[in-house]
């Protein structure tokens, strides 16, 4: 075959697919490349999870609320962060450190265990749990029931 093509060099294509995601999606893309003469050049597919990413930073109440020994907390960061989420107590003093460190963006959660940072038991009572950011503070208020 002599055929002569001019080749094109494609560094980079960008798609963008808009649609409203709350959970994560797998979703088939098919790709059909065509030359201006109408031959094929290359064609395929292959499968691609798309995650959500939140929009705002947000501290959830926990779940559940009052608990017995554990309870599930999550929180939404929208953008690399160095966050702190921690327990306090009614005096404001801090119990328990559950993060301390830079957060990926995404939707996450952690279980306080109802553990101090001594890994001692906390009495029944109210806590509040603080998720701090250098753009973001929020409180919720817990009830620990033994």
């Amino acid at each position: 075959n002599d055929k002569k093509y001019n080749h094109l060099k494609v560094n980079k294509l960008n798609y963008k697919i808009h649609g409203d995601l709350f959970n994560e999606s797998e979703i088939s893309i098919y790709y059909h490349f065509v030359c201006e003469k109408g031959s094929d050049i290359s064609k395929g597919d292959y499968q691609l999870t798309l995650k959500p990413m939140p929009e705002e930073f947000l501290l959830h109440q926990n779940y559940p609320n009052p608990f017995n020994s554990s309870t599930m907390v999550k929180f939404n960061i929208p953008e690399p962060s160095l966050i702190d989420l921690s327990v306090y107590d009614l005096t404001g003093r801090k119990v328990a450190v559950l993060l301390s460190q830079n957060v990926a963006p995404g939707f996450h959660e952690i279980i306080w265990n109802g553990k101090d940072d001594k890994f001692l038991n906390s009495p029944s009572g109210v806590y509040f749990i603080m998720l701090k950011t250098d753009q973001y503070r929020k409180v919720k208020k817990m009830l620990l029931i033994k």
